[in-house]
């Protein structure tokens, strides 16, 4: 998996490894779709995912939010959008 800001590149199968460089070496101030600027970008990029179904919203959301269990299914789903 490729980083969507740079050229890094994962070698192993994991996930969370490419989550954990795009938030430390490419932190979310705007939005990188839209150019957003606000209070909570994550909550807009969420917003216009789940709500618009705006795919590249979708892809950016699933980068950024977090790896916990709550956010499992919402990951799931941004993730089975972006692959079919």
């Amino acid at each position: 998996m490729k980083c969507p800001f740079c050229d890094f590149e994962v070698k192993t199968s994991r996930k969370s490894a490419i989550y954990l460089h795009v938030k430390y070496r490419h932190p979310l101030k705007e939005c990188p779709v839209c150019g957003y600027r606000g209070r909570d970008v994550l909550k807009h990029l969420a917003a216009k995912a789940i709500k618009a179904k705006c795919r590249e919203h979708m892809f950016y959301f699933g980068f950024y939010c977090r790896t916990a269990r709550s956010d499992f299914a919402r990951k799931r789903a941004v993730y089975a959008c972006l692959e079919g």
